[in-house]
């Protein structure tokens, strides 16, 4: 699968749409071996999503007191909804971290499943 960062994706995309795109915007890069200028596309020039940038930008708009009162809100639901659907399993020691990632590159790791993984193999 080829997700954010891969260039050949962007360019596919911008070359279908081309003129009808309206915004492009690129959030992640986890194809970051895969990256391409983005020069010479059509339609709008890529931008890439940086989350600190837009933290500044509301904190701008609205102030201090009402931005994190508006995050507390989010996180607050975020937080409820995660709690109906993911299951937290914790693992220790270097076989444990190790299956988890062995688990993870082969894509057999539910997604409903957060791992917390130590490599101290005792109890902290």
């Amino acid at each position: 699968m080829d997700f954010a960062g891969n260039g050949s994706v962007v360019s596919a995309v911008h070359h279908r749409l081309g003129e009808s795109l309206r915004y492009s915007c690129q959030v992640g890069v986890t194809h970051w071996e895969k990256m391409a200028p983005a020069d010479g596309l059509p339609g709008p020039a890529p931008v890439l999503f940086f989350a600190p940038e837009q933290a500044r930008k509301r904190l701008a708009e609205s102030g201090s007191g009402d931005f994190q009162s508006r995050v507390g809100r989010a996180m607050r639901r975020f937080f409820e909804s995660a709690a109906r659907w993911l299951r937290v399993v914790e693992g220790r020691g270097r076989d444990s971290v190790e299956a988890v990632y062995r688990a993870m590159v082969e894509g057999r790791v539910d997604p409903a499943e957060g791992h917390v993984l130590s490599l101290s193999a005792g109890r902290d």
